[in-house]
């Protein structure tokens, strides 16, 4: 059964067919009278950016119009400016009366871009001699004709004459070097259908007289594949495909449910065949009247298909919508993306930090980590680290940095250098000073092997992101959402003396009900797909690593998560895991369904813990983003943008004068540090609490009134930002930002590059709990940080 399950999810995994020797296309549209042209037009450009096709020639049906032009624009921004292009000049339709609506959205844009040469059809080349002049070229039965218009110009090459390109007429020069005809142009089995009635008599002439096969697309079933809504929301600051759905949705109240894909399934099915996607009904297509009507008659021996269903159509739509939304290759080839990882798993003796009390680690559940993804435009490069710990110091931090811009020339602010948060790793979060002769200063705690911890650590750092620079390959980016249910939950609550406490315990008979929203269960997906080496999956979720507790080294659920992802791709793919905005959320659920108590047991705190819940954790995450991996969005990378802004927030602290205030808080604090908890009037989370409150007075005294807090973000293209806080922040921050942010995708972290302690909502200093007590600053705290980061964010977006 195990060994089923591997090739299972081997199976699911897989990112991509195999292809043959690419298939060569003519494409052959209307574009004026809709808008799913464009939509072909930019499904055969992705495939040929994947390898799958050659864009041999493309062709407009229609005379008078601006369809050349925007083939034109379509052309260039997939930079193949160089397509020959062609248009019918004597016979067959020209502008319509109805239908304006893609009609001028046409007009408008090929009026004013540089990249278009043929405003008109009229003004562009006769198809008949790029028909031609193209065929001639090609080795015989290689090329495919893709028309998604009229049969005007396909009628016309088979009344050709031989010339100097060739001495084969029409008839004979497609039996010779055409392979198949795939053609939107039918309505199964009779009807009357539009590309084909309009210029009925060229349909019926090209039906009757084409040697060889041709697969028609119905009518009814491209109208039952809808497409087009991914591609109206990619954000690239230059994309007509993008700008063609977008305004044309909208016209005609398809926003939500996408347009009718007619010519984009019908250029999929010339690319990959019909065996792949589609079953065939053998027979042969008549015009049977004067205005258009075909009808169709069955026949074994017929040289006519018509394409029926195998694949469901919703995922021939999904198919279709990945294709169009990727970014052209032709603008995405400067981006890169690395990746790197190194061990950093702590002796056996190091410090702990993470409750109030020493703890010296005694085993090795499961080795930490750092983990490096680098970006690069061609120009700039950034640089995102990911650390198994609980913190990382300003102090820490800053060398870190320093280190990896010596290693590496990144610039410091591009760098971001985050702490997962684990509760169970090295001591990284330790202040280090300088003394009168400039030598490295540490805290009374740490020891030989903790000291040394950290300049393996900064020496790792520097090693991790070179490394991630190194390794930088070609890449495209996609991200997607999904959800991780009952695994993050709220963790204050009211209890019935009307305070808010943290932790207050599962089965607390005092406990009345949460406090605050509910936690944001979201999971965000970036996916980077690199040439010749593994994707990259970076996981964005948000809840305290606080799972597992004691004397034990974990990277706990961040960890686990990677383990379980890299794991279920059979190691094809990287995971890094960053943790977001999660000072007010953790494990801990207090209303438990049968079962979700599995694995777990109370510890000093009162809190449940246990390494077999990390493990749920991660299963459940991995399986969160596992469910998308394979239907990624495609977002087009750009330009590398990285800033730093400095928040200044009101300070929390002991008023001087409050002398009896200030005694207390340091008696307090003098009891906890002799070990005389006992002589305390608290007991488990509560006495947590108060310990933390008395440290904070005592260490804020003499504080200045406010605090600095530097933030940071990184952004590639207009598409995707990274966006750091030195600290914990409640989980309403992140969803704040995240909704405001003018990016596609924003992804969060805590603890990074710094650790300043809790940013708590006014409302919770009022409240009370743990983070109101432990935070150093004041009420306003938590907007301000919102209002700095939406700043931020829109600043690069520009």
């Amino acid at each position: 059964m195990k060994r089923l399950a591997l090739l299972a999810v081997a199976a699911a995994c897989a990112a991509q067919f195999a292809f043959g020797a690419p298939e060569k296309i003519i494409f052959d549209t209307d574009m004026y009278t809709d808008f799913d042209d464009v939509g072909a037009l930019a499904t055969l450009h992705a495939l040929a950016d994947a390898g799958e096709c050659e864009i041999l020639g493309t062709v407009a049906s229609t005379r008078g119009t601006p369809s050349v032009g925007m083939v034109e624009i379509v052309n260039a921004f997939y930079g193949r400016p160089d397509i020959p292009v062609g248009a019918n000049r004597e016979i067959g339709l020209g502008p319509l009366a109805f239908r304006q609506k893609a009609y001028d959205m046409y007009r408008d844009m090929v009026k004013s871009n540089p990249a278009v040469k043929h405003p008109t059809s009229d003004l562009a080349p006769d198809a008949n001699e790029v028909y031609r002049r193209i065929l001639a070229a090609q080795p015989d039965g290689s090329v495919t004709i893709c028309s998604v218009g009229f049969a005007t110009n396909l009628r016309r090459l088979l009344e050709t004459k031989g010339d100097a390109v060739s001495p084969l007429d029409g008839r004979a020069l497609v039996a010779k070097k055409v392979k198949a005809w795939y053609a939107m142009a039918c309505r199964f089995p009779d009807g009357y259908e539009y590309n084909s009635k309009e210029d009925g008599e060229s349909s019926k002439i090209a039906f009757r007289d084409w040697p060889t096969p041709i697969y028609f697309l119905d009518w009814c079933y491209g109208v039952e594949v809808k497409c087009g809504v991914p591609v109206s929301k990619v954000t690239a600051a230059v994309n007509p495909v993008r700008d063609v759905f977008k305004r044309a949705l909208r016209e005609y109240n398809e926003a939500e449910k996408g347009h009718a894909a007619w010519d984009e399934v019908t250029a999929l099915a010339a690319v990959r065949g019909w065996q792949r996607y589609f079953n065939v009904t053998r027979g042969r297509f008549d015009i049977v009247d004067a205005k258009g009507k075909n009808a169709w008659t069955a026949d074994p021996n017929g040289n006519h298909y018509v394409l029926t269903v195998k694949t469901p159509k919703a995922e021939v739509g999904r198919i279709v919508d990945e294709l169009m939304a990727r970014a052209p290759k032709a603008r995405a080839a400067a981006f890169k993306a690395g990746f790197a990882r190194a061990d950093i798993t702590p002796p056996l003796g190091s410090f702990m930090p993470g409750y109030f009390k020493d703890r010296r680690a005694k085993e090795v559940l499961d080795p930490l980590q750092m983990n490096c993804v680098a970006f690069s435009d061609g120009k700039a490069t950034a640089l995102v680290i990911q650390v198994d710990t609980e913190g990382i110091s300003d102090s820490v931090a800053d060398r870190m940095r320093d280190a990896i811009v010596k290693s590496t020339g990144v610039n410091r602010d591009a760098i971001l250098v985050h702490a997962s948060h684990t509760h169970d790793g090295g001591y990284l979060a330790m202040h280090i000073g300088k003394d009168a002769s400039g030598k490295p200063t540490y805290p009374g705690n740490a020891t030989d092997v903790d000291r040394i911890y950290v300049e393996m650590c900064v020496t790792r750092a520097a090693d991790v992101a070179l490394s991630a620079v190194r390794d930088l390959k070609p890449a495209t980016l996609s991200y997607q959402r999904s959800e991780a249910k009952r695994i993050s939950f709220g963790r204050r609550y009211v209890m019935k003396d009307g305070k808010v406490r943290t932790n207050p315990g599962q089965g607390n008979p005092d406990i009345v009900r949460p406090a605050g929203t509910p936690p944001d269960e979201t999971v965000q997906v970036l996916r980077v797909d690199r040439t010749g080496a593994p994707p990259i999956c970076v996981i964005n979720f948000q809840t305290h690593p606080d799972v597992v507790g004691g004397e034990t080294i974990t990277a706990d659920w961040p960890g686990l998560t990677r383990t379980v992802f890299e794991a279920a791709t059979l190691g094809r793919a990287r995971c890094m895991v960053i943790n977001g905005t999660q000072g007010d959320v953790n494990h801990c659920n207090l209303m438990p369904r049968p079962g979700e108590l599995n694995g777990l047991k109370r510890d000093f705190d009162a809190v449940d813990r246990g390494y077999d819940h990390a493990w749920h954790m991660a299963n459940v995450l991995a399986s969160a983003a596992l469910r998308v991996w394979l239907k990624c969005i495609p977002l087009e990378a750009g330009e590398i943008g990285f800033a730093t802004k400095t928040v200044r927030v009101p300070a929390q602290k002991a008023k001087d004068s409050d002398e009896k205030n200030l005694a207390w808080a340091k008696d307090v604090c003098a009891k906890h540090a002799a070990g005389r908890d006992a002589e305390l009037p608290w007991k488990e989370m509560e006495l947590t609490t108060e310990v933390a409150r008395a440290a904070r007075i005592c260490n804020m005294a003499n504080h200045a009134d406010y605090h600095d807090l530097p933030i940071y973000a990184i952004s590639v293209g207009k598409s995707l930002a990274f966006g750091g806080f030195p600290g914990e922040p409640f989980n309403d921050i992140g969803k704040a930002v995240k909704k405001s942010s003018p990016f596609t995708l924003t992804i969060l972290s805590c603890l990074t590059n710094g650790s300043r302690g809790y940013f708590p909502f006014s409302d919770s200093f009022k409240e009370g709990g743990y983070e109101a007590a432990t935070s150093p600053f004041g009420e306003t705290v938590a907007d301000d940080l919102i209002k700095g980061q939406t700043q931020l964010l829109n600043s690069l977006h520009k």
